[in-house]
């Protein structure tokens, strides 16, 4: 088995900010590296003397993945992609999910990564819709994904739907802006986080809108995977839930996420939490780390 790590790059302005992004990323490739993972970093494929794809290609040809504009028919797409790489594609069990919308640039990185399992387009595709630990996926609960699901099944997962929206009259303010959130993606992972621990049990964290709009929803959850429940005290624009689960039960989150660091370390071990700083704007009121770094397990 062989762990890659898309890892996404932002837009730059100047040939210094270029520079000192650049630092940054080697900085992220040698502890990746240092954890068993094969980072692969999404680069763009214009030539300017101050992008940063073109410094990186440079100075780590190993590790820079020049994703061509040709392979996205928008331009939106192929922005979105280099900056939230885990909505491109997802890998379940040797079988990968394509995004509808990035299923040229999906089948490109699964040559470049010696795929052999099989390959389908879907929504399940957009990572930020599902939420997958051990043998269980939580996705969200829209039509398009119920189908996809059924047939996740098939290869040993429990597939659980997550509820999007509540009774509008029942709205708090905190409600409406988490409505509102899922208006704009449906992606659950910034609202849910699941971790399998290292004695096989597992821990649901949540942010405080989602516990509350959707209580005993959560209540039942926690009862029927037996799962220790933490809701996230940190900003929503921190992205606590939004953290990066890595093989050996080991996850990466912001190390601006100090008390949901510390009960991840109580429950799973200090060695298995790591604390990762930040490059750039990584974590916003949009998405956090686990949008910005795809985990691919390929067999």
């Amino acid at each position: 088995m062989t762990t890659y790590a898309l890892i996404a790059t932002p837009n730059v302005s100047s040939k210094q900010e270029a520079y000192m992004l650049c630092e940054k990323y080697m900085q992220r490739i040698e502890l990746f590296e240092s954890m068993g993972l094969n980072p692969l970093i999404m680069c763009d494929d214009e030539k300017p003397t101050y992008n940063l794809g073109t410094l990186l290609r440079e100075v780590l040809p190993g590790n820079a993945f020049t994703v061509p504009k040709s392979l996205c028919k928008k331009e939106i797409d192929f922005i979105h992609a280099l900056g939230w790489p885990r909505d491109i594609l997802q890998v379940f069990d040797n079988t990968a999910f394509i995004a509808p919308r990035y299923k040229k640039l999906g089948l490109r990185i699964l040559d470049r990564l010696n795929f052999s399992g099989d390959s389908f387009i879907g929504f399940l595709g957009e990572g930020g819709c599902s939420v997958p630990a051990g043998n269980i996926l939580l996705y969200a609960g829209i039509e398009k994904l119920f189908d996809e699901s059924d047939f996740i099944e098939t290869f040993g997962f429990t597939a659980l739907p997550m509820p999007l929206y509540a009774d509008p009259e029942s709205y708090c303010e905190k409600e409406r802006e988490l409505s509102l959130r899922f208006d704009r993606t449906a992606h659950i992972d910034t609202e849910i986080g699941l971790v399998q621990t290292p004695d096989d049990n597992h821990l649901l964290l949540v942010t405080p809108e989602m516990q509350m709009t959707f209580f005993h929803y959560f209540e039942r959850l926690r009862k029927s995977l037996d799962a220790k429940l933490w809701i996230c005290p940190e900003p929503h624009q921190l992205q606590p839930t939004n953290f990066v689960s890595i093989p050996n039960k080991r996850v990466i989150i912001s190390q601006k996420c100090k008390p949901t660091t510390q009960f991840l370390k109580r429950n799973l071990g200090e060695k298995r939490v790591i604390s990762l700083p930040l490059i750039d704007n990584e974590t916003n009121e949009f998405g956090g780390l686990r949008c910005r770094i795809n985990i691919l397990e390929i067999k």
